[in-house]
């Protein structure tokens, strides 16, 4: 049914051309254009063209400033979070003052370690 020649370019079209433009896609995306607009014009130009020209352009600068808005979430997060670890080690700490046991305090540090990771892992 297929010639070799015609198997060749099918192979050539689906793994170099399609995952190309798949790449444009995600370019597009991550620096906020028109993703539509730059997967037509690699189908018709070429997929590398539209990734250099999307890398020269940079992120669009409705993009830069909704990742600013959005490091700053994150950072008043994560402020949030450490003002709250730092009361709670300040309780750790009096708490460990009172107790002598030192299995008892190791167990609590330890408790108190894991659940500093965990809520890191929530913010970042």
């Amino acid at each position: 049914m297929f010639s070799d020649c015609n198997m060749g370019w099918i192979i050539a079209i689906v793994f170099v051309y399609i995952p190309l433009m798949f790449g444009v896609y995600h370019l597009a995306k991550r620096y906020g254009r028109g993703c539509r607009s730059w997967v037509l014009g690699s189908l018709f130009i070429s997929p590398i063209i539209c990734i250099i020209v999307l890398s020269c352009l940079g992120k669009a600068t409705e993009k830069i400033e909704e990742d600013i808005k959005q490091q700053q979430r994150k950072d008043i997060i994560i402020l949030l979070i450490s003002a709250f670890l730092t009361c709670g080690l300040y309780a750790l700490l009096t708490i460990m003052k009172i107790i002598n046991d030192e299995t008892v305090k190791n167990s609590i540090f330890a408790i108190s370690f894991i659940v500093f990771v965990f809520f890191l892992q929530f913010c970042l």
